[in-house]
């Protein structure tokens, strides 16, 4: 493992302890006998030579170059920079320089540098392109770019079967696509080749020990590695992993003395010494000496990672995000930062964050046994009990062979519906297996078949295991508030946080009781709390800003705390996302925009910041920049229609009907099967005034779908928009006639209408209400025309109708239930609360809802209904302005008025304002 970014001034003590060895007495030094020496593999002693005659002509180019190659053979890519650069400034010849110097910032990890540097460079001399060609495809290989890696590698194996460097590059590319043998064989080709080439034995050992898991192989080839290059870090770190992995601990740190003794100062050293801390659980040293790295080297990504694990060991949680999600910034393809990461979220308190995380892991490698467990925590914390069972079941099959594949075994029983046996067999692998995962696997199958009392038995035995982690008490307390046991969950909750008193998922537990006992106070308190004992915790910052948002009063404190959210984790996008969704919620758009830019700016490689910039320069009014937007989310991903599909959108705000047909166009190409471009692309035609080529794309829908209705229904749509109903009469019959009712019986009774006049329209609709009592959507489209004529009784007809149709579907009991407002029915109580019983978060329902309470009487309960809905949604005025009537009509005018300030200071636009600030003139009085 080679670190990049590190100062040459670390390097400097170890190159000088090599040029000591030069004493005098010997010979001049000569640029002929140093490049002897590196022709017979000696770059120490080359190097030896080539600083006596640097230190005579300090301007040799050559001499630079030279030493540069020395150092490069020598395993310091660092100070090799150093002299390959100041080579190029003194004009040796780029065929000499740039090769090399493009190999030293690869093994710095600086892939994108050497990409734009030299990516598009013409050597002029074939050989010398050949082999910068090839290390270009190392590069773009870590950028994700592989086929424009293999060509290149292919390329120069074309010319140059043996041309080891193009040999190595290709062995790592089939490497990365688990051709394991083939990489092997090119690996070992290159070490027969050039036997003396330490990078070809180190290539052959990663391959070795990666790819086959064979420790043994890629030891010798690590030791052989250490032999050409007795300076190679990487050779020593990597045998105290493989010593490591065999739980040799004592052989680990004999290499680790030995790598003290060859580099005392060297940054890997220090890097060996903190992952041995790691492993003797010496978490204070571990940090100690990553943050002494980190002031040196605060780019280091793998120095980043191991001080975010040292914290997380520590229970900083916040301060491990901040760690990883910084390496992440920086070497985006390393792995381990982002498991890292995971992990954090999880003890943070945030699982949805963790298998956002963990998914597109899980999608590369989808047997990951670490990624599958930790997704199965963060499901089981978040609550989705029978999806963390499925994870376990993954995991655990994950391993053949593996004792605790009895576990995979009863889970796969108890989906097969041998549910008594499973349970058994699961509970005696709980109690025999010292791992943890039987036990958690057992409790999500307990949780998810809300079997309390077993759920918390198993708890009970996976506390035994764990009797210093918060883990059991937090499962404890979700399944006793699951229970309706607030008491005893709060216990529980408040028992995890004696263990860890910063344990974010516990604060969160206590925090939803409260809010559940109409507490919001105390649940900020909670928060704030946590705020002030870790000041930089992101999850404490965002739970305020959720809470605060809740109340209009609070604009300021939650600009402030997003602020410093973002202040704490620059690199992490959640902050700026929910300041971007406030401020798009006042209809702030400038200051939109302004964060957007910001965002974009800090995060350059984040996509959803990019298309959501993209979007807020469309809401702004600048298309054009929103093209462009669109256009650099599309240039990352050109597979993907949804970029081009939103340049669309951008070029039909600009009304360039032309562009925005290509982009169409484009999107179908990309994704044949898109309703949503095919229907971009209807639309684009009709405001062009070209019904054949809309017509054209909606049989194209017809003849991808010929189950669907949609694709008759556009047609029928499309014709009727060019005053054709006959032909759009037609279009509906034929979607109907396909067995589809949605949309298009109505939309056949208007074509009746304007085609053959409203007796033909309503002999249609009776005719089809009674062949068809199934379909909803004919009565519940008459209910509504009634209701708008103000027919109240032909309306509860028709919706009635429409709800015997599906007593599943909201809005026809809804309007129901109003309908019999207005008509004082007895039942309308009893109709409204069906409705809202479906659908208890939708606006709609509840405003219904209280204006039956209200009709009934029951004006308390309508006050609870609205002071319950205004905690979920604080900013909906209709809800705020119904709570104000209630108390102007109770009397209480200091309430009511209240209530309309706060309607009046929120950012949200209100069609009834002018009612609102007449009441609130009345109230005032």
């Amino acid at each position: 493992m080679v670190l990049p970014a590190f100062p040459p001034a670390l390097l400097a003590v170890a190159v000088s302890a090599i040029l000591a060895a030069c004493s005098p007495g010997k010979p001049p030094a000569t640029i002929e006998s140093a490049q002897a020496r590196l022709a017979a593999g000696e770059p120490r002693a080359a190097a030896i030579e080539l600083q006596g005659v640097l230190q005579a002509t300090p301007t040799s180019g050559q001499a630079r170059m030279l030493l540069g190659k020395a150092l490069l053979n020598l395993g310091d890519a660092i100070g090799a920079e150093v002299e390959l650069k100041k080579a190029r400034e003194l004009k040796h010849p780029d065929a000499e320089v740039v090769p090399l110097l493009a190999k030293a910032m690869v093994e710095q990890q600086r892939h994108k540098q050497v990409i734009d540097q030299f990516g598009a460079l013409d050597l002029k001399d074939a050989a010398a392109q050949d082999e910068l060609n090839a290390t270009l495809a190392s590069a773009w290989a870590r950028l994700g770019k592989r086929d424009k890696a293999r060509s290149l590698v292919d390329a120069v194996l074309a010319k140059s079967p043996d041309h080891v460097t193009a040999l190595l590059s290709s062995a790592r590319l089939h490497a990365t696509g688990s051709k394991i043998d083939e990489a092997l064989a090119e690996a070992g080709k290159a070490t027969t080749l050039e036997a003396n080439n330490a990078d070809a034995w180190l290539t052959l050992g990663q391959i070795q020990l990666l790819g086959k898991r064979d420790t043994e192989g890629a030891a010798a080839s690590y030791r052989k590695v250490l032999t050409l290059r007795p300076a190679a870090a990487g050779a020593y770190t990597t045998l105290v992993a493989i010593a490591l992995l065999k739980n040799d601990e004592a052989g680990a740190l004999k290499l680790y003395r030995d790598m003290e003794k060859a580099l005392p100062r060297h940054p890997q050293t220090r890097v060996v010494d903190i992952q041995l801390a790691l492993k003797r659980k010496d978490y204070p040293r571990a940090k100690e000496v990553a943050l002494e790295l980190l002031k040196i080297a605060p780019d280091n990504a793998d120095v980043l990672n191991l001080a975010g694990i040292a914290e997380l060991e520590m229970g900083r949680v916040s301060r491990a995000i901040t760690h990883f999600q910084r390496a992440i910034y920086l070497a985006p393809e390393l792995p381990a930062p982002k498991v890292g990461l995971a992990h954090a979220y999880l003890r943070g308190g945030q699982p949805k964050r963790t298998l956002a995380l963990l998914a597109p892991m899980l999608a590369k490698n989808p047997d990951d046994i670490g990624s599958l467990t930790l997704a199965a925590d963060a499901e089981l914390q978040a609550g989705n009990s029978e999806r963390a069972e499925v994870l376990f079941q993954r995991a655990l099959k994950a391993r053949p062979g593996d004792p605790q594949i009895r576990t995979s075994l009863a889970l796969t029983q108890m989906t097969q519906g041998r549910a008594d046996a499973a349970l058994t067999e699961l509970r005696s692998i709980a109690s025999t297996d010292q791992s943890t995962v039987g036990d958690l696997a057992l409790i999500s199958t307990m949780m998810r078949q809300r079997n309390v009392p077993a759920a918390l038995d198993a708890i009970a035995a996976l506390a035994k295991k764990l009797p210093a982690s918060p883990q059991p008490d937090l499962l404890r307390g979700q399944v006793l508030l699951g229970k309706g046991d607030m008491p005893a969950a709060r216990a529980s909750y408040e028992a995890a946080l004696k263990k860890e008193p910063t344990h974010m998922p516990a604060i969160q537990g206590l925090a939803a009781i409260d809010l559940r006992e109409g507490k919001p106070e105390a649940a900020e308190a909670r928060f704030a709390a946590a705020l002030a004992a870790d000041p930089k915790s992101t999850a404490a910052m965002m739970a305020l800003v959720d809470l605060k948002s809740r109340r209009p009063a609070a604009a300021e404190e939650v600009s402030k705390l997003l602020a410093d959210a973002i202040a704490a984790s620059p690199n992490d996008p959640a902050p700026r996302l929910k300041q971007l969704q406030l401020l798009l919620l006042k209809r702030d758009r400038k200051g939109a925009l302004g964060a957007a830019q910001a965002a974009v700016s800090a995060l350059p490689d984040n996509t959803e910041l990019l298309g959501i910039l993209g979007k807020v320069q469309l809401l702004a009014g600048d298309a054009n920049q929103a093209v462009n937007t669109f256009g650099k989310l599309a240039a990352r991903d050109p597979q993907s229609a949804q970029p081009v599909m939103y340049q669309a959108e951008a070029y039909v705000m600009l009304k360039d009907n032309t562009a925005a047909e290509r982009a169409y166009k484009r999107a179908l190409e990309l994704a044949p099967n898109s309703v949503e471009a095919q229907r971009g692309l209807i639309a684009v035609s009709v405001r062009a005034n070209n019904p054949a080529r809309a017509l054209e794309a909606a049989r194209g829908i017809q003849r991808q779908n010929p189950k669907l209705g949609l694709g008759y229904m556009l047609e029928g749509d499309i014709q009727g928009k060019f005053n054709d109903w006959a032909s759009a009469a037609k279009a509906y019959r034929a979607g109907l006639d396909k067995g589809n009712f949605v949309g298009l019986s109505e939309r056949l009774h208007l074509a009746t209408a304007k085609s053959k006049g409203d007796a033909a329209a309503q002999a249609f609709a009776s005719d089809w209400i009674k062949q068809h009592p199934e379909d909803a959507g004919l009565p519940f489209y008459l209910g509504n025309q009634a209701m708008d004529a103000g027919n109240l009784e032909r309306a509860e007809s028709y919706l009635a109708q429409a709800v015997k149709a599906n007593a599943k579907l909201v809005a026809p009991i809804n309007n129901l239930a109003m309908v019999k407002i207005k008509l004082g029915r007895s039942d309308a109580l009893a109709t409204a609360q069906q409705a809202y019983a479906l659908a208890p978060d939708r606006s709609e329902p509840i405003d219904t809802l209280v204006q039956a309470l209200r009709q009934a009487k029951q004006d308390a309960k309508a006050v609870d209904l609205l002071q319950s809905a205004l905690a979920k949604t604080p900013d909906s005025p209709l809800f705020r302005f119904n709570l104000a009537q209630i108390h102007a009509d109770a009397g209480d005018k200091p309430a009511a008025r209240r209530e309309l300030e706060l309607l009046a200071a929120s950012p949200v636009a209100f069609e009834r304002k002018a009612e609102a600030d007449a009441l609130l003139k009345q109230v005032s009085q």
